[in-house]
């Protein structure tokens, strides 16, 4: 994972997923810029699209505006039923469970946000004791508007959050009667 740490917070981003940001911004871009031009220009996005927009959410939620925020960017999957995120640095094999993250980061961080493709609403399960947690319950393109227009949208259900000390899923017990289902 690569590190960016800016005046607003903190983002943990895997090589893979910054590699796409540059290469759609290179295409995005008309004139040829070096990969400096390109990282600032990942800075400002970061800046501009995600936090700015979540704290202003937070806002319109009712809950305070965050002094300090993470948010993880990376390819997502469901690996055995656990909401997992690639870390490319470690190829393939570099799986790790976002729930590790978030509990790594817990109570460091006001909000901890979570753009992870492939939406976790079918399989992620947290409990934050200290942070608030923030994650789309669809699939959302963290590159372009999505995130902005999620976070705009207050009542559109594109954007979950989860308050400290309480759980993001609560299972349905579903009672089986055999005898519905005999002759």
């Amino acid at each position: 994972m690569i590190q960016i740490d800016t005046q607003y917070g903190t983002v943990d981003i895997s090589a893979f997923s910054q590699d796409s940001y540059r290469t759609y911004l290179a295409r995005k871009m008309k004139k040829r810029k070096t990969a400096k031009a390109i990282d600032r220009k990942l800075d400002s996005l970061i800046r501009e699209k995600w936090f700015i927009p979540l704290a202003n959410y937070l806002q319109l939620q009712g809950f305070p505006r965050p002094n300090s925020t993470r948010i993880l960017c990376a390819h997502g999957s469901n690996f055995n039923g656990y909401f997992t995120y690639m870390d490319s640095n470690k190829g393939y094999g570099g799986s790790r469970r976002v729930n590790y993250w978030m509990e790594e980061h817990d109570g460091k961080y006001d909000a901890l946000a979570v753009f992870v493709c492939n939406y976790p609403d079918n399989y992620f399960r947290c409990n934050p004791q200290k942070s608030l947690v923030i994650y789309p319950v669809d699939k959302i393109n963290v590159w372009d508007n999505s995130i902005p227009d999620a976070c705009r949208k207050v009542n559109s259900g594109l954007l979950r959050t989860i308050s400290p000390g309480t759980e993001s899923f609560k299972p349905e017990i579903i009672i089986y009667d055999p005898s519905l289902y005999s002759n």
